[in-house]
């Protein structure tokens, strides 16, 4: 197995440390090889980056989420408290759902609502700047001629 890590520089754009490159040896029996015959192997290329400033600023963004779905959470059911005010009929026709199953109603439909949306925005931020490039610009230095990096 032979495997190639480069590692992207967090100082420049577009620049990466020297590529390191390890080789798994394993022994294999030789005295029935053929001069001239292949022996299958394999080989990879792993890039990698320093996420921590990436995951701080998902933290960042997901209290401001949840501070966000706790507000819209206390709005919905102010709203709901104005709209239904706590009159008691008597005797209660039992036609609508009490009024605790339709407060439990918003407190679920706005967490995960909001929930949904935050996870659309972190997989659409993936898709775009890592899946979405034809060429891995992100993980590699920057071209020195025109059309140095091309897709294959």
């Amino acid at each position: 197995h032979l495997a190639v890590q480069v590692r992207v520089r967090p100082t420049g754009e577009g620049q990466i440390y020297v590529p390191s490159v390890s080789i798994a040896y394993a022994e294999k029996r030789a005295d029935n090889l053929q001069e001239g015959t292949s022996i299958p192997g394999s080989f990879a290329a792993e890039y990698s980056m320093d996420a921590s400033g990436y995951w701080t600023a998902v933290i960042v963004f997901f209290v401001f989420v949840i501070l966000f779905m706790f507000a819209l959470m206390i709005f919905r059911l102010c709203l709901f408290r104005t709209r239904y005010p706590n009159v008691l009929v008597h005797p209660d026709p039992h036609l609508f759902a009490p009024r605790i199953v339709l407060q439990l109603l918003i407190v679920f439909s706005t967490c995960c609502s909001t929930l949904f949306w935050f996870q659309y925005v972190m997989t659409l931020f993936w898709l775009i700047l890592f899946k979405g490039q034809d060429v891995p610009l992100l993980l590699l230095p920057t071209a020195l001629g025109v059309g140095q990096y091309e897709a294959h």
